[in-house]
């Protein structure tokens, strides 16, 4: 078995240790990101969002965002999306009925447009892209984007990361997958911290779990070998098998 190294805690990468076992693989959990909960600011706006109930439709990008978005009064009588079957499990758990929609944000916006959307509220990450945001506000569609939670680098010296990121830096895992754009900026940071460049994964077959991640990587200078077609662990492990072991 190969070690493939995933950014995600061991709840978030338990998943595919199945679907990568297929493959000749050992799943090695990785957390390069933490999510902290928004400013009692960004709170209190969500929570007025939700009680004020002007919107047709809530758009869910991050199983992340799910519980903010209970604290704060769930969606009302608006209709839910979500990006990604496991939002959607997510919200589903808190007995919130959501469609849901698998691929990009834009995807999920596209999908918005074609509904007839009027107004749309979205539960989002501090500092997160504004891919969705763009293209309904383009289609005449009112967006009410608050912050939900944050998402930040872990600590270098985390116990949890050591095991991947030695495996990374040692150029020994033989997958590195990751799964948001915010997890390849922090991975970016934590080489570096080690005295790396990003550019180190490149002996990996790279993974990302869909084009937006896989955009970031490229910003980085590193393409993706492995694009998972939907977020989920089936998908991942598809595009894996597509090229692994032989890139």
């Amino acid at each position: 078995m190969k070690p493939a190294v995933l950014t995600r805690d061991d709840d978030g990468a338990r998943r595919y240790v199945a679907p990568l076992a297929d493959l000749g693989l050992i799943v090695v959990p990785t957390p390069v990101t933490e999510t902290v909960p928004a400013s009692p600011e960004d709170r209190a706006l969500l929570a007025a969002a939700c009680r004020g109930a002007t919107f047709d439709w809530v758009l869910v990008a991050s199983a992340r965002a799910v519980g903010p978005l209970v604290d704060a009064g769930g969606p009302g009588h608006a209709k839910v999306l979500a990006i990604g079957p496991a939002t959607a499990d997510e919200l589903a758990a808190h007995a919130i009925s959501a469609e849901w929609k698998g691929g990009t944000a834009a995807a999920a916006a596209d999908e918005l447009i074609a509904r007839g959307a009027k107004r749309v509220l979205v539960p989002r990450a501090e500092g997160g892209r504004d891919d969705a945001l763009e293209r309904l506000e383009a289609a005449g569609i009112e967006t009410v984007p608050i912050v939900a939670y944050r998402t930040l680098t872990r600590a270098a010296d985390d116990p949890s990361l050591q095991i991947g990121l030695d495996l990374v830096a040692h150029r020994k895992a033989a997958v590195i997958a990751l799964f948001a754009p915010s997890q390849v900026s922090a991975l970016a940071e934590l080489l570096a911290a080690r005295g790396e460049s990003i550019r180190a994964i490149d002996h990996a077959v790279v993974a990302a779990i869909g084009p937006t991640t896989a955009a970031a990587l490229a910003e980085h200078g590193i393409r993706a070998a492995a694009v998972a077609a939907s977020p989920d662990p089936a998908a991942m492990a598809s595009a894996l098998a597509s090229v692994y072991p032989n890139r």
